[in-house]
C-alpha cells in the first residue's frame, strides 16, 4: 500500500534501501522514546516508594544519549539522501530528455520541464523533514500502545480504537480530497506558461500598454485562482484533521474517566497510562502537523513521475530502442516514400507531410523553398534525424538508416535552425583550435564584437542577425560534412547577405561541404545547384 503513495513510490526510484534505512532509524527513534516513557514511569514508581533509582538514572542517561545519536544520525541521513535523490532525479530527467524526440519535447513543453526540475524537486527536498517527523511519530504512537498495552489492556482497546479512528478517517478524507489536492497544485502550471510568456514576450507587452494591462491581468487572475484553490484544498483538510486533534485529546478524558469503570486495577498505573497517552497524543498531533507538507510533496512526486513518464512514452512515435550505427564519409541521401504526421491525439492528423522521395549528393548546394507552413522545417528536421519518420526509409551512403536516428547517423549534420540556440560555451568543440575559430570571426566578420576565453563567450547580447552568423560559426566548427540552415540569411542585412550566397556559400563547397539551405531569396536561387519546392506537405518540384 505504501508502494502506492506517490511520494513514498518516488522516494522507492532512487534508491531503496536508502529509503529503508530511513526509516529504520526514524522508527528506531520512535522506539527510544517509548522506552524512555517507560525509563520514567518506573523511576517515579520507585520513587514513590522511597526504593533507589540509580540504576534507573543510569539507564535513563544511557538512553538519553542514544536517542540524540539516533535523531542526529536520522537527521543527517534523510537530509543527505534527499539531495542525493534529487540529484539523481535530474540526471535521469536529463537522460531522459536526450533519449527522447523532438516531438516528445515540444508535446511535453520546456516551461513543464523546468518548473517540474526547479519547482517540484525542491518542494520534495525540504518535506522530506517532514517524512522522517512523520515516521518518528508513527512508531512512537506504534511503540507507546504497545507499552500501554503491557500496563493496562483496556486503556490499549480505548486508545487504540480513538488513535485507529483519528488516523483512518483523517487519511481516509485525504485520500479523497487527493485529486483535489493535485489538481489545485497543477494550476499553478497555468500561472508559470503566462509569467513565461510575460518575461519572453517584455519588449512586445512594453510596447503595448494594452497588451500589458491584458496579461497582468490574466496572470493575477490565475495566479489568484491557483492561491484560493491550494488555500481551499488544504484548509478543507487541515480542518478535517484539526477536528480529529480535539477528538483525539478526548481519549486522555476516557482513560480518566472511562477505563476505571472497566477495570478496578486501573487506579494503580494510572498516571503511568496517562503520562504515556501524552507523549502519544503529542506524536498524534506531530502526524497532522506534517500533513501540508507532505500533501504538497505528494503532487510534487507525482508531477516528477508523470514527468519521466511523458518523455519516455515518445508520443506518436516508434517506441523501439536505438540502434547505434556507423556510417562511412557521407556521400548520398535518399529518402524513400517518407511521410511525417503531427497528430493533435491517437487518431486526428492535424498537418501530414510526404510522402517524399528525393536523393541529396555529397558537395552539392540545395535551396529549399515554399510558403510558410508547407512542411520545409519538418523536411529538415525528417534529414537530420530530430524527427522519426512516420513511414517510409532513408539511406545514407545506400545503407539503410534504423529509426530512431542514432548518434552515427546525426554527427553527419551540422544545423542552424530558424529557432536556434547559443550556448554560453562551446560545449562539444574539443578540437576547435584557436586559430580555427579566429579564421572564422574574421570571415563572418565578428571582429571585436566577443571574445572566447576557456571555450566560453565574453558576450552574447547581439542582433539577431549577429547572433545567427555566431551560430553559423559554431556549426562551421564541429566540421561535419552536411550543413543545414533554416531561413539562416533572412535577418541578415543586404550587404552581408549578398556575401553569404556570393562568396560563403561557393566557399562551403570548395570545403567539401553539402548544403541544404531553406531560403526566400529569389534573388539568389541560382547560387544553388538544386532547387527544390515544398508546397502543402508535398515535394512538387525539382
Amino acid at each position: 500500500m505504501m508502494n502506492k503513495i506517490p511520494l513514498i513510490e518516488f522516494l522507492r526510484q532512487g534508491d531503496a534501501r536508502e529509503v529503508n534505512k530511513s526509516i529504520f532509524l526514524s522508527s528506531f527513534v520512535g522506539l527510544l522514546t517509548t522506552v524512555i516513557i517507560a525509563n520514567v514511569n518506573e523511576a517515579a514508581a520507585a520513587a514513590a516508594k522511597h526504593e533507589s533509582t540509580l540504576l534507573s538514572f543510569l539507564a535513563f542517561v544511557f538512553l538519553i544519549l542514544a536517542f540524540v545519536f539516533s535523531i542526529k544520525k536520522a537527521t543527517v541521513s534523510n537530509v543527505s539522501n534527499s539531495q542525493i535523490l534529487i540529484h539523481k532525479f535530474k540526471i535521469r530527467v536529463i537522460r531522459e530528455v536526450f533519449n527522447a524526440n523532438l516531438a516528445t519535447i515540444d508535446k511535453v513543453g520546456k516551461v513543464e520541464i523546468l518548473q517540474v526540475l526547479g519547482r517540484d524537486a525542491q518542494t520534495i527536498s525540504t518535506s522530506l523533514q517532514s517524512l522522517v517527523v512523520f515516521i518518528n511519530s508513527v512508531a512512537s504512537i506504534v511503540f507507546i500502545s504497545l507499552y500501554i498495552a503491557f500496563i493496562s489492556f483496556p486503556s490499549f482497546i480505548a486508545i487504540t480504537l480513538c488513535c485507529g479512528g483519528v488516523l483512518f478517517f483523517g487519511f481516509r478524507h485525504l485520500s479523497k480530497n487527493g485529486e483535489e489536492i493535485y489538481d489545485a497544485w497543477q494550476s499553478e502550471a497555468e500561472t508559470h506558461k503566462i509569467f513565461n510568456d510575460f518575461l519572453y514576450g517584455f519588449k512586445e507587452i512594453k510596447m503595448n500598454s494594452e497588451r500589458a494591462k491584458d496579461i497582468s491581468f490574466e496572470l493575477v487572475a490565475e495566479s489568484r485562482k491557483a492561491s484560493q484553490a491550494k488555500a481551499a484544498s488544504m484548509i478543507n483538510t487541515l480542518g478535517f484533521f484539526n477536528y480529529l486533534t480535539t477528538f483525539a485529546y478526548g481519549v486522555l478524558g476516557i482513560i480518566v474517566y472511562v477505563v476505571p469503570v472497566m477495570s478496578d486495577q486501573f487506579t494503580s498505573t494510572l498516571t503511568s497510562v496517562i503520562t504515556a497517552a501524552i507523549f502519544l497524543l503529542t506524536s498524534v498531533v506531530g502526524i497532522i502537523n506534517t500533513v501540508p507538507s507532505l500533501v504538497n510533496a505528494n503532487a510534487a512526486a507525482r508531477a516528477l513521475m508523470e514527468l519521466e513518464q511523458a518523455l519516455r512514452s515518445h508520443v506518436g512515435q516508434n517506441t523501439e530502442e536505438t540502434v547505434e550505427q556507423e556510417f562511412s564519409e557521407f556521400e548520398s541521401l535518399r529518402l524513400e516514400n517518407v511521410t511525417y504526421a503531427y497528430t493533435q491525439d491517437a487518431t486526428k492528423n492535424v498537418f501530414h507531410f510526404g510522402p517524399v522521395s528525393y536523393e541529396f549528393s555529397s558537395g552539392k548546394i540545395y535551396f529549399i523553398r515554399g510558403a510558410n507552413g508547407s512542411g520545409k522545417t519538418t523536411f529538415m528536421r525528417l534529414i537530420s534525424g530530430l524527427y522519426q519518420p512516420s513511414s517510409g526509409d532513408i539511406f545514407l551512403n545506400n545503407q539503410k538508416v534504423m529509426q530512431p536516428a542514432s548518434e552515427g547517423y546525426r554527427k553527419n549534420f551540422a544545423t542552424v535552425f530558424s529557432d536556434f540556440f547559443l550556448f554560453q560555451k562551446l560545449y562539444g568543440l574539443f578540437k576547435a583550435s584557436d586559430e580555427e575559430i579566429a579564421e572564422w570571426i574574421d570571415v563572418l566578420r565578428l571582429n571585436n564584437k566577443f571574445t572566447i576565453e576557456m571555450g566560453k563567450f565574453s558576450d552574447l547580447q547581439f542582433s539577431t542577425g549577429q547572433k545567427k552568423r555566431i551560430a553559423l560559426m559554431v556549426a562551421l566548427l564541429e566540421n561535419r560534412s552536411v550543413l543545414l540552415l533554416d531561413e539562416w540569411a533572412a535577418d541578415q542585412d543586404p550587404e552581408f547577405r549578398k556575401l553569404f550566397y556570393l562568396e560563403l556559400m561557393p566557399l562551403f563547397k570548395t570545403m567539401g561541404k553539402t548544403i541544404i539551405a531553406i531560403t526566400h531569396d529569389d534573388k539568389y536561387f541560382d547560387t544553388a545547384d538544386y532547387l527544390l519546392s515544398v508546397d502543402k506537405g508535398m515535394l512538387v518540384t525539382k
